[in-house]
C-alpha cells in the first residue's frame, strides 16, 4: 500500500470513528426507552382521591408526587378496578411536568360501576312502564336530622384491587408502569354500594324531581318529588337529605338537614308525588356556584329491610331554575 493510499485509509477510518463518537453522544442525550415497569421509579407515588366538588360529576383526582431529582413527565393515565364497567381515563389529554418536589392532580373521569345480579351476572336495568296519574302527598318537616341507620345496604362487589397505569418519562427513562392505587379515604367502595343500589332501587320506582317553584326572600320553595313504582318491587323512601347549599324548611323559619318522605313503593303501589320545602342552607355565594354539587340531593331508602343512601338527580333546567332562585332569595348577584 502506497503513503498516500495509507493515509488515506487512516483518515477514513478516523473519520468513522469521530462518527461514531459523534452518534453515540447524541444517542447518550436522549431519553432511552425500556420495558414496561411493574412499578413507579423510586422517589415517585400516586394516590387517588375525590374532592366533594367531584362526586356529582364522578370525577376523580390522581395525585402524583415527584420526590426524585429529576423532572418527570406524565401523559397518558388510566385507572382499572374490578368494580369498573369500563376503565377511568385522564380527562384533558395533556401532559404533566412534575418539578422534584412538587404534587401534580391529575383529573380522571370515573366510568359506570359494574353491579352484579342476584344470579351473580352483571345486572341490567329494568324499563319502567309508562306512568299513570298521579296522586299529591304532603308530609311534615323535619327539625333535625333522621337518625343515622345502625346499618347500610352494601352491595356485594367483585374483590377489588385498583390500579393505576401511568406512561411516564424521568430523566432518560420512558416507561409505563402499572401498580396498585391507594385511597386515603376509601369513595370507591361508597360509590360502588350507592350506585349499585339505586339500580336495584331504579327496578321498583322511577324516582325524580318533576318540578319546582320558587319563593319570595325569606320563604321556602316547593320542591316536587316525583315516585313511580315500576310494579316490580318493593322499596321504602324514607327522606331526603340537604346539599351542600340548599336545606329544608322546619316550620319555625330554620333549616333542616332531611325532611321525611315515609312512601312506600310497592307492586301496587300508586304513583305520588311528594311536595318538600327547600331553602337556602347558606347564603354562600361560593356554594352556589357550583351548580352540580349544590343541587345534589340524596334519598335515604329501605331495599329488603336494610337502609341505604341513593343520589337524586334533576334536570340542568330544574338545576338552573333553582340555583336562580336561591340566588335571588341571598341577595347574591348572578
Amino acid at each position: 500500500m502506497s503513503g498516500r493510499t495509507r493515509i488515506g485509509a487512516l483518515a477514513a477510518a478516523f473519520l468513522t470513528l469521530t462518527l461514531a463518537v459523534a452518534i453515540t453522544g447524541c444517542a447518550g442525550d436522549a431519553p432511552r426507552p425500556r420495558p414496561s415497569a411493574t412499578a413507579l421509579p423510586s422517589g415517585v407515588s400516586a394516590t387517588m382521591m375525590q374532592l366533594p366538588s367531584d362526586v356529582a360529576t364522578r370525577q376523580a383526582q390522581i395525585l402524583v408526587h415527584n420526590s426524585s431529582e429529576e423532572e418527570l413527565t406524565i401523559s397518558s393515565v388510566r385507572v382499572d378496578d374490578p368494580r369498573f364497567a369500563g376503565v377511568a381515563r385522564r380527562l384533558d389529554g395533556l401532559v404533566s411536568t412534575i418539578s422534584p418536589g412538587v404534587t401534580a392532580d391529575i383529573r380522571i373521569q370515573l366510568p359506570l360501576m359494574k353491579c352484579a345480579a342476584d344470579d351473580g351476572s352483571t345486572a341490567t336495568s329494568t324499563p319502567t312502564p309508562d306512568p299513570v296519574p298521579l296522586a299529591t302527598a304532603t308530609t311534615a318537616p323535619s327539625a333535625s336530622p333522621s337518625p343515622s341507620p345502625s346499618s347500610t345496604a352494601t352491595m356485594t362487589g367483585p374483590p377489588s384491587t385498583t390500579t393505576v397505569t401511568v406512561h411516564y418519562q424521568l430523566g432518560a427513562s420512558i416507561a409505563t408502569a402499572t401498580e396498585p392505587v391507594s385511597t386515603p379515604v376509601p369513595f370507591l367502595e361508597d360509590l360502588y354500594d350507592r350506585e349499585c343500589l339505586a339500580e336495584q332501587v331504579a327496578k321498583t320506582a322511577s324516582l325524580s324531581i318533576s318540578s319546582f317553584t320558587g319563593s319570595a326572600q325569606g320563604q321556602p320553595a316547593d320542591l316536587a318529588l316525583s315516585i313511580r313504582p315500576t310494579g316490580l318491587g318493593a322499596a321504602r323512601i324514607v327522606s331526603i337529605v340537604s346539599t351542600t347549599a340548599l336545606g329544608f324548611d322546619n316550620g319555625a323559619g330554620g333549616t333542616a338537614t332531611a325532611f321525611p318522605i315515609g312512601v312506600e313503593a310497592t307492586t301496587a303501589g300508586a304513583p305520588t308525588v311528594v311536595h318538600v320545602p327547600v331553602r337556602p342552607a347558606r347564603c354562600d355565594a361560593l356554594a352556589l356556584r357550583d351548580d352540580r354539587a349544590a343541587t345534589l340531593f340524596s334519598l335515604t331508602v329501605e331495599l329488603d329491610g336494610t337502609p341505604g343512601e341513593i343520589d337524586l338527580g334533576m334536570s340542568a333546567d330544574v338545576r338552573d331554575e333553582i340555583l336562580g332562585w336561591a340566588r335571588t332569595w341571598c341577595g347574591i348577584a348572578p
